[in-house]
C-alpha cells in the first residue's frame, strides 16, 4: 500500500527524470559539439582540455542513460519502457559516433595547420 511520502518521492522521481533525459538528449550532445568545435581549432599538441572534456562528456552520457533506464523507468521515443538492450545499442552508437567526430575534429585541426 503506498504511504503518503510516496507520491512525494514519485513527483520527484519524475521531475530528476525529466531533467536526466534533458541532459542525455539535448545538454549533452550540446557539450559534445562545441567542444569538438574547440578541438578543430586547437593548433599545438594532440590532445588538449577539450578532449578531455569530449571524452568524459561521452562517459557520462552513457552513465546517465544507464541511469535513466534503470532507476527512473526511462522510455523510447516511442514512449515504451526503454530496457538494457536499448541502452546497449545507444552506447555503441554514441561511441561510434564520438569516435568518428572526434577522429574528424582531430584532422580537421591537422590539415588546417
Amino acid at each position: 500500500m503506498a504511504g503518503p511520502g510516496d507520491a512525494g518521492s514519485s513527483q520527484g522521481t519524475t521531475g530528476v527524470g525529466c531533467l536526466v533525459r534533458l541532459f542525455w538528449f539535448f545538454g549533452g550532445n550540446a557539450i559534445l559539439s562545441v567542444s569538438a568545435g574547440y578541438i578543430s581549432q586547437h593548433r599545438g599538441s594532440f590532445l588538449s582540455v577539450w578532449d578531455a572534456v569530449f571524452w568524459g562528456t561521452a562517459i557520462l552520457l552513457m552513465a546517465v542513460r544507464y541511469l535513466d533506464i534503470t532507476r527512473l523507468h526511462g522510455q523510447t521515443a516511442a514512449g515504451g519502457p526503454a530496457t538494457i538492450s536499448h541502452w546497449r545499442r545507444y552506447a555503441i552508437l554514441l561511441l561510434g559516433a564520438a569516435s568518428l567526430a572526434w577522429l574528424a575534429t582531430h584532422a580537421w585541426a591537422y590539415f588546417q595547420a
